[in-house]
């Protein structure tokens, strides 16, 4: 609900401010795969943060503590290579680089060559391994579900 009026304001905005689009083709065509892979990533941190739902009495405070850890991380308030050097590589690892800076910056054309393999083969390893470890965890909190009443 709110990509399509961010898209349509920030197209209309004049050059230095405004979205363009990307410059070539490639770059277009990496930006979906890697924002395919970023949804990917999003689901199953959000399957995560449910399934740790089950330990818990309310979602407030776990909502709370997770997007106040989504946003800065995955460079929703600050882009990621506007952080000091230790930090920025340390945040680029994890997997909340992979929800918004990364497809941002490979539409814009700021990653390319190999940094672009590189950054797409760590959204994929945090596909498969947040799916994986979702799945086990799930499992292991199934079995100890009980459903009241009849």
């Amino acid at each position: 609900m709110r990509l399509v009026p961010v898209i349509l304001v920030s197209s209309l905005l004049p050059y230095p401010f405004g979205l363009s689009a990307p410059a070539n083709l490639e770059h277009f065509i990496f930006f979906i795969l890697s924002i395919t892979l970023s949804v990917g990533v999003m689901a199953t941190l959000v399957n995560l943060m449910y399934i740790f739902l089950f330990y818990t009495l309310n979602i407030s405070g776990l909502n709370g503590i997770i997007y106040g850890i989504f946003m800065p991380l995955a460079g929703g308030i600050i882009p990621l290579p506007f952080f000091p050097e230790p930090f920025r590589s340390i945040a680029m690892l994890l997997p909340f680089a992979a929800l918004q800076d990364i497809p941002l910056r490979v539409y814009n054309g700021h990653i390319y060559g190999v940094e672009l393999a590189q950054v797409l083969g760590l959204q994929v390893f945090w596909l498969i391994f947040l799916l994986v470890t979702g799945h086990l965890l799930m499992k292991h909190t199934l079995k100890k579900v009980v459903v009241q009443g009849g």
